[in-house]
């Protein structure tokens, strides 16, 4: 994953811009990031109602869109075997991620378990 991100770190600028135009022009939707092919970066954008929407991640981008700041952009990098959800804020200003890191840190501090009711 981490040549992933190294390849859509440097070309960030232009998968931002692509996104931003076709979320401009369809509605809410995710850009995929397709490296399949290991020559080829493709991409391509899918409204969330798309027919051809992965059921398998809908339920979680429906989710960060209703709870994250509309300055939110995703991207999903894929490959043969291993798909992830990218998210950036648009919003240079903005502390989401910050605040959303302490939220969890406070939860991870203040959950006990009891192991013997755990469930997977």
């Amino acid at each position: 994953m981490d040549g992933y991100l190294n390849v859509v770190n440097n070309r960030i600028d232009d998968l931002v811009k692509i996104s931003i135009k076709e979320r401009k022009e369809h509605g809410l939707g995710v850009l995929f990031l397709d490296f399949q092919d290991k020559e080829n970066l493709n991409c391509f954008f899918l409204k969330i109602d798309d027919e051809h929407f992965p059921l398998d991640i809908k339920p979680k981008i429906v989710e960060r869109y209703e709870n994250s700041p509309k300055s939110m952009i995703y991207f999903n990098v894929f490959d043969d075997k291993l798909s992830e959800i990218v998210e950036i804020d648009l919003d240079k200003n903005s502390n989401y991620h910050q605040v959303m890191k302490e939220k969890q840190s406070k939860v991870a501090v203040n959950t006990d378990v009891d192991e013997s009711v755990k469930t997977e």
